[in-house]
């Protein structure tokens, strides 16, 4: 079987990676800690695990000779947007640099494998509403440090790919949640508080940040069937949105997981959840990566029932 190596496989998407992956790959995967990724529900048995930090470039280089990957997705990033608005140095150090130590290692390689990046549609920033859906081809107008150095990353792979012939794409996620994703992104933490509610462990409040913002929400699980799409099919290079092509706001979001409650919650907003700098409206076109055989398959309210699912779950656990 081919070999593929997922970088920071245990954060959100690259332990769904590993998932969608098992019995099809050998896997193997570098991770800052690997404590974690024996905890909870990481899908640890299906992957040999090592310890790397992206920032070592001496450890990345290391980790290749030694597996030698015929596929790599490059999952390892500083992700929460609050990090780079309070400390906008990290994701630039961590995901620019870090890129950077991965690709001067694979020049090394006799043989190059495959690259997967994920990007983000945080890349796009600004969008007006004459411009969407958004295709590749949009122009970039970042609004924090984490949507540049998103666009950092995607720009060292067609670089590298154009200087050194390295074969690396990117897969532009755009908004995603799913079970298991940490409650401080929205729809995640608007589950987790309603699964509180309906379990008796908090009053019938919810607070809430930007509800009127429209996103183009996608469940996790097709994320990372875009980013295998593109490792199967896409074209060295080249960049792809992975997307639903459809919007909806917050607020509906919110009130299809509080018909799911079946309880009467009162919306609270909370000033301390809204961004310096919003963006109203995200919508993807994804006719590229549709043309090499993506198709999502999970609705939103799917979506949402499993996470409201999860959380309920969890919530109710002994500690």
């Amino acid at each position: 079987m081919k070999k593929v190596l997922i970088t920071g496989i245990g954060g959100f998407a690259g332990r769904y990676l590993t998932k969608a992956l098992k019995g099809k790959v050998d896997i193997f995967g570098g991770e800052l800690d690997p404590e974690k990724c024996c905890q909870g529900e990481f899908y640890h048995k299906h992957a040999t695990i090592y310890s790397m930090d992206i920032n070592q470039r001496e450890q990345v280089c290391e980790l290749l000779d030694q597996i030698k990957p015929d596929i790599i997705y490059h999952m390892a990033a500083v992700v929460p947007i609050y990090i780079a608005i309070s400390n906008p140095e990290i994701p630039l150090t961590t995901n620019v640099l870090g890129t950077l130590n991965l690709f001067e290692s694979l020049r090394k390689l006799e043989q190059k494998p495959r690259v997967i990046m994920g990007g983000s549609c945080e890349e796009y920033g600004l969008i007006k509403p004459e411009e969407t859906p958004v295709s590749e081809e949009q122009p970039l107008r970042p609004a924090n440090t984490y949507a540049v150095s998103k666009i950092a990353q995607t720009m060292l792979g067609i670089q590298y790919f154009r200087s050194y012939n390295l074969p690396i794409m990117t897969g532009r996620a755009f908004n995603l949640t799913g079970p298991g994703q940490p409650p401080v992104y929205a729809c995640s933490s608007f589950a987790k508080q309603i699964a509180e509610i309906m379990l008796g462990l908090a009053s019938p409040v919810v607070n809430v940040g930007n509800l009127s913002a429209k996103r183009d929400y996608n469940d996790i699980r097709d994320i990372v069937r875009g980013y295998i799409c593109i490792a199967e099919s896409g074209e060295p290079g080249d960049v792809y949105n992975i997307c639903s092509g459809q919007a909806v706001s917050m607020q509906e979001i919110l009130d299809h997981l509080i018909e799911l409650s079946e309880i009467n919650i009162e919306i609270k907003t909370d000033p301390e959840k809204f961004r310096p700098s919003d963006i109203n409206l995200v919508i993807g076109n994804n006719f590229k990566l549709k043309s090499i055989g993506y198709e999502p398959q999970y609705s939103l309210l799917q979506m949402l029932k499993d996470l409201l699912h999860y959380w309920l779950k969890k919530s109710s656990a002994p500690a």
